[in-house]
């Protein structure tokens, strides 16, 4: 019944602020509609009233707006004397390509689907169950919960508040939590995909005036690697998808108060602590461009309120000096001006560092596209070519001027602020679709994607001082060095013409995807799992140990190969890193490797007879591109080995706290920069063989080998990003080596 009640809003109010919307501006809106009324009642519910999110008061909430919509569409038809119009389709037939563009958001929505990797959720579902923190996006929703609370009697609204992401994120995702369980994230990724893809459609449309050119802008902006490195449900892409909508609402009905002023509160309310308020004054620009009433600018700002009201308290909380800095945003500008450095294990400082990542995935292409495009709306549309630029322009600025910048999540926050580019280069699609301009707009996209491609091959050479305050700021493990920095800066920076997929690492592989997503579910709540996981109602319910598929097992292999993996050539990227060595025939002595997974299973399975469970083997070596000792851990015990064919090296993430009565090293995750001390959560590791900087493997030829390197929070324990190796046996029985920065997401 809640389904078809939000369905019934969905429709009732695209017809009363819409009217009769063509098939792609329909979707759109239903789609948006159907997300937004509903749940943006319940989030002043929860979050002012203080009430967890139930499904009773979810089905009460839909209940009442359905009865309000109703009652505000028959006082219009009796207004107007006639039966009420159709929700979709205009006055005369649509477009075959308005279908097509419909169709094509279909697939993008399911794209998006199975896209999607839940391994963040159900690793933050067991963190909050585990720790009862409240520091991200997701826990915030879980924190309204009721189920994932069973022991409160109300959520702890001051806990929510006092994270960095803005409450307009949960608006969506605790509110229709009740309704959708362990599914809410999985849903909305791939309606915001879909949303995002039909509002960037209509937005370059109407300004370009070509089809073509705004379909292609509209696959750009859901379908460029940039984007796809998100594979979870995002603050930042709610806030661009939330950008798109209000933006469209604003230029093609302006007439429409309440529309415009909800929209405005929604993209306002989404995103990072204030940064989409930037939004707000490029919005006025264009506000200010056509004259409004004293009643139109009431009803506008009244439904901003009451789409914005219920962040107003995270924003007293936070203030706007900046995105949990200490010093005024002012400050911190001018530290760029006078110091620009960067934060240490960054390859550059953020003025720097977000255009060269983005256009990494995006490729030199992309941006002369974007470039030619800022120029021909500049030369037509002044007004509009100010407001866009300003869009990109204010979130740009204040993350150039962020300290500490060292997790890997915040690389992908001037998402939020890309509506911009799809804008320009749908322009530059345009035009180059114009006959009468088509050469001179070919000839500028050539040379702007030329200059790209030189000043990205330039780009390596360029060496910035790291803030020599940010370690005692932000403590992490390792320091940097300047071989190190140099090979960084250099994978960092391969910008090609084109928009560069194999930075996705293995969020491309969804099958993979699935079945790592099952390894993570059956390991945190399968049948093996603690009581403190499994026994919470909410995961009964949702995440019941019987509902879990378990994950296939690979078929074993008897080829297996000696891998020779030397760590000190592997982390500057010299040649010759990793080596395939013969194995001795059997009359010869065996080199030891740090891993056999062919006889030493076999050794730690009788240790375990004996009452000691080896779980990792561990040492620490020196190398010449970390100032520290390098950790070096393998976990005895690792399912991905079976189940999707990876076996993982984990370096600076475990750290040995001496040895036990039997001479076995203990050792714990690094928790901290300062000198580990022993914890109930030491595990047993075979000791140290050598110190050797050179490992070596015995694996299935067809088993992966991922090197990790971790960059760890000092005062927290828990991991800002991962550089990573992937290390693999051809055909040919040639090792093939790639290096992903600040990769992979999934394993965060």
């Amino acid at each position: 019944m809640t389904w078809a009640l939000l369905t019934l809003i969905a429709l009732g109010l695209t017809h009363l602020l819409l009217g009769r919307p063509r098939p792609v501006e329909g979707l759109a809106y239903l789609l948006l509609f159907f997300l937004v009324p509903v749940p943006l009642v319940m989030a002043n519910l929860l979050f002012l009233g203080q009430r967890f999110s139930t499904a009773g008061l979810l089905l009460g909430t839909a209940l009442a707006l359905a009865l309000v919509v109703t009652a505000a569409l028959a006082v219009r038809r009796w207004l107007a004397g006639a039966p009420a119009p159709s929700v979709v389709g205009g006055t005369s037939p649509a477009p075959a390509f308005e279908w097509l563009v419909v169709g094509l958001a279909g697939c993008v929505g399911g794209g998006a689907w199975f896209y999607y990797c839940d391994a963040e959720f159900l690793l933050s579902i067991g963190s909050y169950l585990q720790r009862g923190e409240a520091e991200c996006f997701y826990m915030q929703t879980f924190s309204f919960i009721e189920g994932l609370n069973p022991d409160q009697a109300k959520p702890v609204v001051d806990k929510a508040y006092a994270i960095i992401t803005t409450p307009g994120n949960a608006l969506f995702t605790a509110s229709l939590m009740p309704l959708l369980g362990n599914e809410t994230f999985h849903v909305l990724y791939a309606v915001f995909f879909a949303i995002l893809f039909l509002f960037a459609f209509l937005l370059v449309r109407s300004w370009s005036g070509s089809s073509l050119a705004a379909l292609g802008a509209a696959l750009f902006a859901v379908a460029n690697p940039y984007m796809l490195s998100v594979e979870v449900l995002d603050r930042n892409l709610i806030a661009l998808a939330l950008s798109c909508a209000a933006f469209h609402a604003l230029l093609t009905h302006g007439s429409r108060p309440v529309l415009i002023g909800l929209l405005m509160g929604l993209m306002a309310g989404s995103g990072l602590r204030f940064l989409p308020l930037t939004l707000l004054l490029p919005a006025a620009l264009l506000i200010r461009g056509t004259p409004k009433t004293r009643a139109w600018w009431g009803l506008a700002t009244a439904s901003f309120v009451v789409a914005f009201g219920f962040n107003l308290p995270h924003l007293g909380h936070h203030g706007f000096h900046s995105l949990g800095e200490t010093e005024s945003l002012w400050a911190l500008a001018s530290l760029v001006v006078t110091e620009f450095q960067r934060t240490p294990l960054l390859p550059y400082p953020n003025l720097l560092y977000y255009p060269i990542h983005a256009f990494s995935y995006t490729g030199a292409l992309a941006l002369s596209l974007a470039i030619l495009g800022a120029l021909r709306m500049a030369a037509r549309d002044a007004r509009l070519a100010w407001a866009l630029g300003l869009a990109f322009a204010l979130p740009y600025f204040v993350l150039a001027c962020q300290r500490d910048w060292i997790q890997g999540d915040k690389s992908r926050i001037l998402l939020m602020a890309f509506l911009p580019v799809v804008a320009w280069l749908g322009e530059g699609l345009a035009a180059l679709f114009k006959s009468d301009r088509r050469r001179s707009a070919a000839v500028i996209t050539a040379l702007g994607a030329a200059a790209g491609l030189i000043l990205g091959s330039l780009a390596p050479h360029l060496e910035t001082q790291a803030d020599p305050g940010s370690r005692a700021r932000h403590p992490v493990y390792q320091g940097e060095t300047t071989a190190w920095s140099a090979h960084y800066r250099e994978q960092f920076t391969s910008i090609g013409l084109f928009p560069n997929f194999d930075r996705l690492f293995q969020k491309t592989d969804v099958f993979r995807k699935k079945h790592a997503d099952a390894l993570v579910a059956q390991t945190l709540f399968g049948t093996n799992a603690p009581e403190s996981m499994t026994g919470n109602p909410w995961v009964r319910r949702w995440l019941g140990a019987e509902s879990l598929v378990p994950t296939p097992v690979r078929a074993s292999t008897d080829q297996y190969a000696l891998v020779s993996i030397d760590l000190e050539k592997l982390g500057v990227g010299e040649a010759g890193a990793v080596q395939l060595i013969p194995e001795a025939p059997p009359q010869q002595p065996q080199i030891m490797p740090l891993v056999d997974l062919r006889t030493e299973q076999d050794m730690l399975q009788r240790r375990r007879a004996f009452g000691v469970h080896i779980a990792a083997y561990h040492k620490e070596v020196e190398v010449s591109w970390q100032t520290e000792a390098l950790k070096v851990t393998v976990l005895a015990d690792q399912p991905e080995v079976g189940a999707l064919g990876e076996l993982a090296i984990d370096l600076n993430a475990w750290t040995s706290v001496g040895r036990d009565e039997f001479e076995f090293q203990r050792i714990q995750v690094l928790r901290s920069a300062a000198p580990p001390r022993p914890s109930a959560e030491a595990m047993t590791a075979l000791p140290q063989r050598d110190k050797d900087p050179t490992v070596l493997l015995r694996i299935p030829r067809d088993v992966q080998v991922l090197v990790r390197s971790w960059v760890v929070d000092g005062q927290k324990g828990v991991p800002h990003r991962i550089d990573a190796w992937r290390i693999g046996i051809d055909d040919t029985g040639i090792p093939e080596v790639d290096f992903y920065c600040m990769e992979p997401e999934s394993y965060l």
